[in-house]
């Protein structure tokens, strides 16, 4: 059985991948979790905060939830298409999105 230890490029690469992919599975669980409301409150619960806020709390959630799941989709479709490590680059700053995010 021959062993091939991976050229330091390569496992520098391999890190990223792995960095990145971690990254975006944990956003794009983020996302799920937010279809649920009623996960984390009645929706008499959310109806009276609504009422006392004067803002439609859930309508704002989910286009937020919308927004994020948007752009998950398109640094998931980047990551599929990344082979190299240079082209995994501009998905570095997952680690700190979505709040690094632009706005639409």
């Amino acid at each position: 059985m021959t062993m091939t230890i991976p050229a330091a490029g390569d496992r520098a690469t391999l890190g990223l991948k792995r960095h990145v992919l971690r990254q975006l599975t944990h956003w794009e669980g983020a996302a799920e979790r937010l279809d649920d409301f009623e996960a984390s409150a009645t929706p008499a619960a959310w109806a009276s905060l609504e009422r006392r806020v004067g803002v439609t709390l859930r309508d704002e959630l989910k286009e937020a939830r919308a927004q994020l799941k948007r752009e998950a989709a398109v640094v998931r479709a980047g990551f599929n298409a990344a082979r190299s490590g240079p082209e995994f680059e501009p998905a570095r700053p997952l680690a700190s999105w979505p709040s690094s995010a632009t706005a639409t």
